[in-house]
């Protein structure tokens, strides 16, 4: 992987960049349209989309991630094919033939460094990309791997995120949806492992036990010499619309409440499908859980979002919780 110098931190630091008044950020965008209208005559769904982002204010807060998803959108116009993997892999993302794309380990690099600069939380983030799945119905997966891996070489504090401990491979696969639906696509996530996890208190105050949902047999696409082994599945929807931006309908997920019941509970079991949701809504976020729980000013705090934390050592599922 090519690790690339940090871009500065910060939303006062992303607008420094560009110049403080955001028409001057806007500018520094828009030095990027020659380049970007090239794609016309290969995709002219792509090419809409990119002269929709843009303009699109729902970026307006995030200019590294609008550079970011701009660049991955004409990157991967030419990267686009069926979708040619073993039959286990196949099988989990829809079938071979598909139209496909491959994050690389520089894509994924680029997700989290511009989320970074910033201080994007990863569910809009995700949101944003889970947007463009479904406009252009192309599949979009990952390898877990090289997640963790930049996550380790940036010091990131990843927030509030999907649990990336034993992650081997996540996908944003498309759905079928009317033009009212907010769901954008579907989310899948495979780990090599079922593990203990937790979030921060006061998102969600239980221990929760990821993978135990449905396992499968997986064989890993990315290495010539490996065998089949059992994976276990986290899924669910992603929307992003009036009603928020967030993960709906989550499964693969067991949870004990922490308190009298979760002494009783860690005798006996983990409640299953303890998160079933987790959805941003005008700054907050709304948890629908073994324990429903809204955190006010989620977007605005930056213990939840992507973030540099100079001179720790960061665990891939982020800081312990408190």
């Amino acid at each position: 992987m090519s690790y690339g110098p940090h871009i500065p931190r910060g939303r006062s630091a992303a607008r420094a960049t560009c110049g403080a008044p955001r028409r001057v950020v806007n500018i520094c965008v828009l030095l990027g349209v020659a380049l970007l209208s090239a794609v016309a005559s290969a995709n002219d769904g792509a090419t809409s989309l990119i002269d929709r982002t843009l303009v699109d204010p729902e970026y307006d807060e995030y200019p590294h991630f609008r550079q970011h998803a701009l660049t991955i959108l004409q990157r991967k116009v030419s990267e686009t094919r069926p979708l040619d993997v073993n039959p286990y892999v196949a099988e989990l993302l829809g079938g071979s033939g598909r139209p496909s794309v491959e994050l690389h380990a520089d894509d994924v690099e680029e997700f989290f460094v511009a989320a970074a600069a910033d201080e994007l939380t990863i569910v809009r983030a995700m949101g944003f990309v889970a947007r463009a799945v479904r406009e252009t119905r192309v599949l979009t997966y990952l390898n877990g791997e090289h997640a963790r891996d930049v996550v380790r070489h940036f010091g990131l504090d990843v927030g509030l995120a999907v649990p990336m401990s034993h992650l081997l491979l996540f996908a944003y696969i498309p759905v079928d949806a009317g033009a009212d639906d907010e769901v954008q696509c579907r989310f899948l996530a495979v780990y090599g492992a079922q593990y203990e996890h937790r979030f921060h208190r006061d998102v969600l105050n239980a221990t929760l036990k990821v993978g135990t949902g449905r396992d499968v047999p997986y064989l890993d696409p990315w290495d010539d010499g490996a065998e089949i082994k059992t994976a276990y599945i986290v899924e669910g929807r992603i929307m992003y619309g009036g009603a928020g931006v967030g993960y709906v309908d989550v499964s693969g997920i067991g949870g004990r409440k922490h308190g009298l019941l979760g002494v009783m509970q860690k005798v006996f079991f983990f409640l299953p499908d303890a998160i079933g949701g987790m959805v941003v809504r005008d700054g907050d976020l709304y948890v629908n859980a073994i324990m429903n729980q809204r955190v006010e000013g989620f977007e605005s705090a930056l213990r939840y979002a992507v973030h540099y934390r100079d001179g720790m050592l960061i665990a891939p599922d982020g800081p312990p919780a408190p």
